[in-house]
């Protein structure tokens, strides 16, 4: 069984006794394919097992954000999430019961413990990171990737327009109008493409700021303020499946407790993906309550056992907003599959048909999102749960995604949704 737990029903009108305590996880995870193992899934789903067996309800949803950037808009979708959690367990907070909210800066890289460094403390002056490591996060190069939108766009002076915007049309024909491209789609007004889309510089200290902003963002809250979220930052290591924290926290969770398991059952089937370099086989856009959306896609798309490097993410609470443009790192995430990545295929991974409808429509209304989909000829085909949770998705679509890696890359070139 790999699967993380499902989320709860939205409404939950009774409540079992035997709970004493509900633990909500949000992991802001990375968007790269080897982030998620096999045996993370494994131990995940034992720990929540465990967890539940001691009257702990334990629910896990992860945004997949390239470089694992707590950005104004990911802040945002974080905060709306616990304010969705709270009103799904409300009968049982109407009766007491601990709600605890925890939310985890999960970057990954070539991380170690420095000599005689100690391991509790927490803290980025522990960690030391191996230099241009191929298990580095990508993001340590945004500022290339941000460079190759900007020479794409002045390369082909589209005319740019947000679908529904009653504001004009911009048709991109030099920097400044990048800039004023930015500014009024994307209300982004400092800079151009390479200022909106910034690379990370340390793993240790960016993992360890990221945390700074989101406590900065609940401390400012009037109500998330009084609900004592915790908040860890660490760098997980693909090679040794170590995660090193950075955010000074003394305090264990849930999630140490996964890589103590993945470390303790020795080296995972799928190791070798994890250390390799990064090469999936097909995009994916997903919900954060969608927790196994990489191994969904994977098994059905792919048409094999989910592995790490199959699969790479982009996941938002919000994907289903389909009047809000993409987030920078979005942006820079698709362009990233698509031109370094060579991905063309993009499951859309949601939890109904109206969801997965209104996520494709936030893509294709999205400028840049338009753009890139049409010019690189992409597939987003609709994926979503029935009733029973089964994966609904084209049934001549199946398996479509390895087939076509193996006969060098077979594209649709009438659609951009296939339903």
């Amino acid at each position: 069984m790999m699967d993380e737990p499902k989320s709860q029903a939205s409404n939950i009108s009774t409540v079992e006794k035997d709970v004493r305590e509900i633990q909500i996880h949000i992991i802001l995870g990375c968007s790269d394919a080897r982030d998620i193992s096999e045996a993370y899934f494994n131990a995940m789903d034992k720990a929540t097992k465990d967890y539940r067996a001691k009257g702990i309800i334990v629910e896990v949803e992860r945004l997949s954000v390239a470089g694992t950037f707590a950005t104004r808009s990911t802040v945002a979708e974080i905060k709306s999430k616990i304010f969705q959690k709270l009103n799904q367990f409300y009968e049982y907070d109407k009766k007491g019961v601990k709600i605890e909210f925890f939310i985890h800066v999960n970057t990954h890289g070539d991380a170690h413990l420095k000599d005689e460094a100690n391991r509790g403390r927490h803290s980025m002056h522990d960690i030391e990171v191996v230099p241009n490591s191929i298990i580095n996060c990508g993001m340590m190069s945004a500022h290339i990737v941000a460079k190759e939108i900007e020479q794409e766009l002045l390369e082909r002076k589209p005319l740019l327009t947000l679908k529904n915007s009653v504001r004009e049309s911009i048709r991109i024909n030099s920097p400044e109008k990048i800039k004023q491209f930015l500014a009024i789609f994307y209300n982004f007004r400092e800079g151009s493409i390479v200022d909106w889309i910034k690379p990370i510089y340390d793993l240790s200290i960016h993992a360890h700021n990221q945390k700074e902003k989101l406590r900065t963002a609940f401390d400012c809250d009037p109500v998330l303020r009084h609900l004592g979220i915790h908040i860890t930052a660490g760098i997980q290591n693909y090679a040794t499946n170590e995660y090193l924290r950075v955010d000074g926290n003394k305090y264990r969770t849930l999630l140490d407790e996964v890589y103590e398991t993945i470390r303790g059952n020795g080296k995972p089937r799928d190791d070798e993906h994890r250390i390799a370099k990064q090469s999936p086989l097909i995009g994916c856009f997903h919900m954060t309550d969608f927790p196994d959306a990489r191994k969904s896609a994977a098994e059905y798309y792919i048409g094999d056992q989910y592995a790490a490097n199959q699969v790479f993410a982009v996941g938002s609470a919000s994907l289903d907003q389909h009047r809000r443009p993409l987030g920078a790192y979005q942006v820079g995430a698709y362009y990233y599959g698509i031109k370094h990545l060579g991905l063309d295929f993009w499951p859309i991974m949601c939890n109904t048909a109206r969801q997965a409808d209104m996520a494709h429509t936030r893509i294709m209304s999205d400028p840049l999102g338009n753009r890139f989909t049409k010019w690189f000829d992409i597939k987003l085909p609709l994926s979503y749960k029935d009733e029973n949770g089964a994966l609904i998705a084209p049934a001549h679509l199946r398996n479509a995604a390895g087939m076509a890696r193996l006969q060098n890359g077979i594209k649709d070139t009438n659609k951009h949704i296939i339903k």
